[in-house]
């Protein structure tokens, strides 16, 4: 969530994410999310800073960094 601490969640978890805030879901292994909305369903991506971009944007797929090559020490 927006300007919040990141939290770990478990098989059989519940969790509540409240209505016009920012929200991120990564999943580190396969999962299942069933979204149960208490009102209509929209979403809106944002960037890091907040401002909202296009889901074509927020969908591609991230670019590999390169990791520079450590000197040799010889």
């Amino acid at each position: 969530m927006k300007d919040g601490k990141p939290a770990g969640v478990h098989p059989r978890d519940y969790a509540y994410f409240p209505a016009k805030n920012v929200h991120q879901f990564r999943a580190t292994t396969p999962a299942l999310m069933l979204l149960i909305p208490d009102d209509t369903f929209d979403i809106h991506y944002v960037d890091k800073s907040g401002n909202e971009i296009s889901p074509d944007e927020a969908l591609k797929k991230p670019s590999k960094k390169t990791v520079p090559a450590k000197p040799s020490s010889k």
